[in-house]
């Protein structure tokens, strides 16, 4: 008798703390954020370090760059097998952790003023859909003048751009692959449009050059 009371007891209570479990909040784990430094590696900080002017952090599907100057995306480092290699832009970001179709929005805030070679690009972009990043959104200031080699080469997600109205410089490559865009205004203070800038967008119908252009590179859509 007092055993089967026993269990009659242990199966109330059991009852009771599930009732009580399932009352309680969800609490959502936040990701920890992802950061690191991507600055100018010729700029030596007072404390001997280099490239520590610009900084970039990754959480919740945004890539921020904040800090001054110029930007850099790349690294070196010996292998397993002894051998020096270099990676660039989403391979650099990658082997910090950050994969590139987790990468949704990129935001680069004011105060950058170089967008460095290979941002959001590839240094050997298969001209695939996939090949480079899952970016569909891209915030640039109007503190950026230069926007570097393959920076966004190959990022198909990419359907609208606002072009910083400081921008004087756009790199060859810089946008070419970029299928998704249909129409770009570039701004007034353009001067220089690399060779094969906008290779390979062949979603685009529209197109508006400034006046004020002095140097067109080769290719810029072939």
């Amino acid at each position: 008798m007092r055993g089967k009371m026993r269990s009659k007891i242990s199966k109330s209570a059991l009852v009771m703390i599930v009732v009580l479990l399932s009352a309680l909040p969800i609490i959502k784990v936040k990701a920890a954020s992802i950061t690191g430094y991507c600055g100018d590696m010729n700029v030596c900080d007072s404390d001997g370090k280099y490239g520590t002017n610009a900084q970039f952090s990754f959480e919740n599907g945004v890539l921020t760059i904040s800090g001054t100057g110029r930007t850099e995306f790349y690294e070196s480092y010996t292998d397993a097998n002894g051998d020096w290699i270099t990676v660039y832009g989403l391979d650099f970001f990658e082997r910090k952790g950050i994969k590139r179709s987790e990468i949704k929005k990129c935001v680069v805030e004011n105060g950058i003023t170089t967008i460095g070679d290979y941002f959001m690009g590839v240094e050997n972009y298969t001209g695939k859909p996939g090949a480079a990043c899952g970016v569909k959104e891209v915030v640039i200031p109007n503190s950026v003048t230069k926007i570097g080699n393959h920076s966004f080469i190959g990022c198909t997600g990419i359907t609208t751009l606002t072009l910083p109205s400081g921008l004087t410089t756009i790199g060859y490559n810089a946008f070419s692959g970029c299928t998704g865009i249909t129409t770009l205004t570039l701004p007034s203070s353009l001067t220089t449009i690399g060779s094969n800038s906008f290779e390979g967008c062949a979603g685009m119908t529209s197109l508006t050059l400034p006046n004020g252009l002095t140097t067109i590179g080769e290719g810029m859509f072939s």
